[in-house]
């Protein structure tokens, strides 16, 4: 008994079409084909039988097909100038009859042109639903997104299994693709992600579409998505422009969404029994398995994304900057009595005008900026190796702090301070050592030194020594409180001494009216 028949009986026994097929070894098409052609026909396996093989196959589908006469057309091509503007499957199946004429052959109609096409897309897994089909520019955009799935590798120091984020790019022109994998997903990762994609790409693209991350979109809107302050300074720098995909809706990045699955399956899973012991071994296996990729043909084709990209895309990009872009980060500050912000542990002076204003600060590996309203007030280098340092700029004091840089200067108190003692000098040099800018301290120094002009060298000496035993940094606050009271005797001494005193007896000490005339003075 034929399959044809065998497909109709099994049917009408109640087993599913996916049973028949794997029963009788046949492709699901052709059972669902066989059933469509018996109900059509109202034909059932009793009837088919009496028939015969060739005769039941005979009234299922009729004569067999001839084969065709006609020229058939290269689909692989239409495919590749498909891609290309303004180009159309009218233009093209005009280029196809004329050829066919030009050559004596028979050519299809234009209906019969599309229907082939359509069916040579989906045999090779190109085609799907009803959907407008985009026509990509070269080098107009690029699609990023982090993929779902995540890389991952043993850290060699904790033994802990470290499983970074993955980061994917692609020029829907030419579909070549860029991957790279981050320990976060944060602002730098995103900035560093961009910077490589577009030196790996060797240009820039007019749009770049982004999902809405935060690292991107500072606002997602549907009609008016914001970008964050970081994303449009590098889309500044490279000259590109951000265009966001709208919310929920995955087909405005398409073209990325499907490379992630791509890299999910063909960098990620491929991956996955390899051992890496640090992210420098994930992105070295990526990147040896993306250029894999990138110059292998697509499938039924005979041509690859690199291909595509090296005659096609590559010249349509725009030249890169002379620079990578550096990624800055944003503090906002308010600034001190000393007319400085601090930022990362370190103090940047701006005009003393802006005491007490709430500022913004820009901050790289090289330069930091401070902003008042958007308007840029002043920028200093960035200060570097130990933390509590200070960048003054004279400019920025007030008149008085200036004239005390003409009268005054650190070398001049601490050789006042020297020659009172060298506890009077460790003082000193605290003091200096206090504030950004030593002008800023001045002051605060000639306090202390004035207890040298009314109460002379030794009592100064005598406050500073207490000071100094009392905090690793003396300020002139302590050496204040402290020559308003007078030394503390040790327990010891102070028994010993309280045995000649007049007023000690059995009640012990009796203090008297001198005593609390000493202590007001």
């Amino acid at each position: 008994m034929s399959k044809v028949i065998e497909i109709v009986r099994l049917s009408e026994g109640g087993v599913p079409q996916r049973e028949i097929a794997a029963a009788l070894r046949c492709s699901l098409a052709t059972v669902n084909k066989t059933l469509r052609a018996s109900r059509a026909k109202h034909l059932g396996s009793a009837e088919l039988a009496d028939q015969g093989e060739e005769r039941a196959r005979l009234l299922l589908f009729g004569p067999a097909e001839k084969v065709s006469d006609h020229r058939q057309p290269d689909f692989a091509e239409v495919e590749r100038q498909l891609k290309k503007d303004g180009v159309n499957l009218s233009l093209l199946w005009d280029e196809y009859a004329r050829s066919c004429a030009a050559a004596g052959g028979k050519g299809y109609q234009y209906s019969q042109f599309c229907g082939l096409y359509a069916q040579w897309r989906k045999e090779r897994g190109l085609g799907g639903g009803a959907t407008m089909r985009i026509r990509h520019v070269p080098g107009r955009l690029v699609e990023v997104d982090w993929a779902g799935a995540r890389a991952e590798y043993v850290d060699r120091s904790t033994g802990e299994i470290v499983r970074p984020w993955v980061f994917v790019g692609c020029l829907p022109y030419s579909q070549r693709l860029y991957v790279e994998a981050f320990d976060d997903m944060k602002q730098p990762s995103w900035v560093k992600a961009h910077v490589g994609m577009l030196r790996f790409f060797g240009g820039v693209p007019e749009l770049v579409t982004p999902d809405n991350c935060r690292t991107g979109v500072a606002k997602a809107d549907y009609y008016d998505p914001q970008v964050n302050r970081d994303y449009g300074q590098l889309a500044t720098h490279y000259g590109f422009a951000v265009l966001p995909a709208r919310p929920r809706r995955p087909k405005d990045k398409a073209s990325a969404e499907n490379t992630v699955k791509f890299v999910q399956t063909w960098v990620i899973a491929y991956l996955r029994e390899e051992k890496f012991f640090s992210l420098g071994e994930v992105n070295q296996a990526i990147r040896a398995r993306v250029a894999v990729l990138n110059s292998q043909p697509f499938k039924g084709l005979d041509y690859s994304r690199d291909d595509v990209f090296t005659t096609e895309e590559a010249q349509a990009l725009r030249p890169l900057p002379v620079e990578d872009f550096e990624l800055a980060l944003w503090r906002t500050a308010k600034v001190g009595l000393d007319y400085c912000v601090q930022v990362e542990r370190q103090r940047y002076s701006v005009p003393h005008r802006l005491i007490g204003k709430q500022v913004d600060v820009r901050l790289t590996a090289t330069t930091v900026e401070v902003f008042l309203e958007g308007q840029r007030v002043c920028s200093h280098p960035t200060l570097k190796g130990r933390l509590n340092q200070a960048s003054v700029l004279e400019d920025h004091m007030p008149e008085r702090h200036k004239l005390y840089l003409e009268e005054w200067n650190p070398a001049r108190f601490t050789s006042w301070a020297a020659s009172v003692g060298p506890a009077c000098l460790k003082v000193i040099e605290s003091i200096l050592a206090s504030k950004p800018h030593p002008a800023q301290t001045y002051r605060a120094c000639l306090g202390v030194l004035g207890y040298a002009k009314t109460r002379g060298n030794t009592f100064l000496e005598e406050v500073c020594e207490r000071a100094v035993d009392l905090s690793a940094n003396p300020t002139y606050s302590q050496v204040k409180t402290l020559a308003r009271k007078p030394a503390t005797v040790p327990a010891d001494d102070a028994a010993r001494q309280t045995q000649d005193l007049p007023g000690v007896g059995d009640a012990g000490l009796v203090r008297g009216s001198d005593y609390y005339r000493l202590e007001q003075l």
